[in-house]
């Protein structure tokens, strides 16, 4: 598709994703490159485009599978109604995002614009990659963004929509490369301003219980955002580092501080079968390409079984051995 618009002029719809592969994008006249248009969860506002004007319409993208590449990915993309003397008199769109597995691949995404609101909420194995995809532009690269300003008359109008977007499970971002024509790679200027987001309690982590991790990966020109309770290292992925730390603390109680950084997954001051349950669960997040949950390698597989025999082993000999419930990614812990 060249583009992709939901909720357009203010509807109502829902767009559901299962499974499959949606290019969004062409080659338009005169042009080389497949710049496209957008995902647009929600364009325009309500009565644009002679539209019939419907109360509190929101348009709703669920996704449980399959793959979307995009140049942008707005919820929503806002316009202003320049029949009105005010631009914040223009009614608001509401763009909602429930992605609980597949890949999105896109330029950018941009949640909230000018009086239009957007929410995401990332579970399960979700992955967002923003990352450059036009083939003469290969340094400019994604970012992710609240609030863009609206601009009339070439004057930025500041943009007020209510907006959010919570990570939790496996779900991972990864924002790859060029940020804007000034930046050569994601730097930690970029990080603050993420930062600031999690500070106003915009980007949460766990349903706004908790918040995320934001990884700068100098090594491979990335940041990756993230909300792992077994990322005892914080670099945005769960693998044989973090069962080292698992294993180096194991049996620790009362504990105060830092609990994540020792290997506390469950938050319960001490280092125990269930932080291991949760690790195995989460082994494998954030490692390889893109970000995507990969197979364990071999050897750090073994050792996390050997370190879940040595853990039953303990316990059987204290004589405190104790089922811990296995939760499966996905679902609510």
């Amino acid at each position: 598709a060249y583009g992709v618009r939901m909720g357009y002029g203010g509807a109502t719809n829902t767009l559901e994703i299962t499974g499959g592969t949606l290019n969004v994008g062409g080659v338009p006249v005169g042009q080389s490159d497949p710049a496209g248009w957008h995902l647009d969860v929600g364009r325009g506002y309500p009565g644009f485009d002679s539209r019939p004007v419907l109360p509190n319409p929101q348009a709703t993208l669920l996704m449980s599978g399959g793959t979307v590449t995009t140049q942008g990915f707005l919820i929503p993309e806002q316009f202003v109604d320049e029949s009105l003397a005010d631009p914040y008199d223009t009614p608001s769109l509401n763009g909602v995002v429930l992605m609980s597995g597949g890949t999105i691949n896109a330029r950018w995404m941009n949640l909230g614009q000018l009086t239009g609101n957007g929410r995401a909420e990332l579970s399960g194995d979700a992955v967002i990659n923003l990352a450059p995809n036009v083939p003469s532009q290969p340094g400019n690269g994604g970012h992710l963004s609240f609030n863009r300003d609206w601009f009339v008359s070439g004057q930025p109008v500041t943009s007020i929509g209510e907006v959010s977007l919570d990570l939790r499970d496996n779900a991972i971002i990864n924002i790859f490369g060029h940020v804007d024509e000034f930046i050569t790679a994601p730097d930690q200027g970029e990080v603050d301003r993420y930062q600031g987001y999690i500070d106003a309690g915009e980007l949460t982590a766990d349903a706004g219980t908790d918040v995320p991790t934001i990884y700068l990966d100098g090594d491979n020109d990335q940041i990756k955002i993230c909300a792992l309770d077994a990322d005892f290292d914080s670099d945005c992925d769960t693998d044989a580092d973090d069962l080292a730390t698992w294993q180096a603390n194991y049996g620790m109680t009362g504990i105060a501080g830092d609990l994540k950084a020792i290997g506390d997954a469950d938050n319960d001051g001490d280092v125990d079968g269930a932080d291991l349950l949760e690790l195995q669960i989460e082994f494998g997040v954030g490692v390889g390409p893109v970000g995507a949950a990969t197979n364990v390698p071999e050897p750090a597989a073994a050792s996390l079984l050997l370190a879940g025999g040595l853990v039953a082993s303990f316990r059987r000999r204290r004589g405190i051995l104790k089922d811990y419930p296995y939760s499966n990614p996905g679902t609510e812990r």
